[in-house]
């Protein structure tokens, strides 16, 4: 019920509450946008058992979130000719009447790109990115964490406490993207996307596991702790591309996945 007490509604720099949907009359109300000279773009919202709003978005260039509640935050973008031209990645959490909470960034000399957020039960907030070269995500606490990837597109799952402090991140060295996020109920997160080449990742009791794709590129889906290990994975991809449309929980023992496949595709688990 918590989606008709207040659906979100994501369109391209904005997002709309729809404060009466479950009543019969649809009346949308702005509760946040974008502005900017360049690209801007709002990713994915996420809701809480507060009624509190996660927004996840980047922009190209120096760019103004702003609420209905009269406040808003720059996220200054920095240009470099490192990587061409780029972007940088930014959070947000806001409440019913659009009061800032707090207001996270992920910057770097590549594109960072933000891709999907969620809330779990015991408040802590979960996102994925992707990202060239480095990137620093600073929380709002001002402390920061740096990650390490590589000239393309590298997966950058970060963990943040209820009040945008960053506790942890994982990156998924290699080719990679990542283009679903989903809650389990055990607590942790289900992670999927899309690699090609191979990707390397720690794994929880082992150190390091490595994937390699079979053709041009393979779909990967994994369990990410709250420690911020990967528990198990799920391989899928054959002589040709594959991308990964979804992977979520049916419940705590099944899962599933959906995956557009040229050629043929083979599924290997842990």
């Amino acid at each position: 019920d918590l989606a008709w007490r207040g659906l979100r509604v994501v369109l391209s720099t904005a997002v709309f509450l729809c404060a009466s949907c479950n009543s019969g009359v649809s009346k949308f109300e702005l509760l946040a946008e974008l502005h900017g000279p360049e690209a801007d773009f709002i990713r994915k919202v996420a809701v809480d058992a507060h009624d509190d709003t996660y927004v996840l978005g980047d922009c190209d260039a120096t760019c103004t979130f702003s609420t209905i509640a009269g406040q808003s935050r720059v996220l200054e973008v920095v240009q470099t000719t490192i990587y061409g031209p780029g972007g940088d990645l930014f959070a947000a959490r806001i409440d019913r009447e659009g009061n800032i909470k707090w207001f996270i960034s992920g910057r770097g000399p590549g594109q960072e790109m933000g891709q999907d957020v969620v809330v779990l039960d015991n408040g802590t907030v979960v996102l994925t990115a992707d990202f060239t070269g480095t990137v620093t995500l600073e929380g709002s606490d001002g402390g920061t964490v740096d990650s390490v990837g590589n000239d393309s597109s590298t997966t950058l799952v970060a963990m943040l406490s209820g009040d945008g402090v960053i506790e942890r991140t994982l990156t998924i060295s290699g080719v990679s993207s990542p283009s679903s996020l989903s809650r389990l109920p055990v607590g942790s997160v289900l992670v999927a996307g899309d690699f090609r080449d191979t990707i390397t990742f720690p794994e929880s009791g082992k150190g390091t596991a490595s994937l390699s794709s079979r053709g041009g590129s393979d779909s990967y889906m994994m369990e990410v702790t709250p420690e911020g290990e990967v528990s198990w994975w799920v391989q899928a991809g054959g002589p040709g591309s594959s991308l990964t449309l979804f992977a979520g929980a049916l419940s705590d023992e099944q899962m599933l996945f959906s995956q557009f496949f040229s050629v043929s595709s083979d599924v290997v688990s842990e």
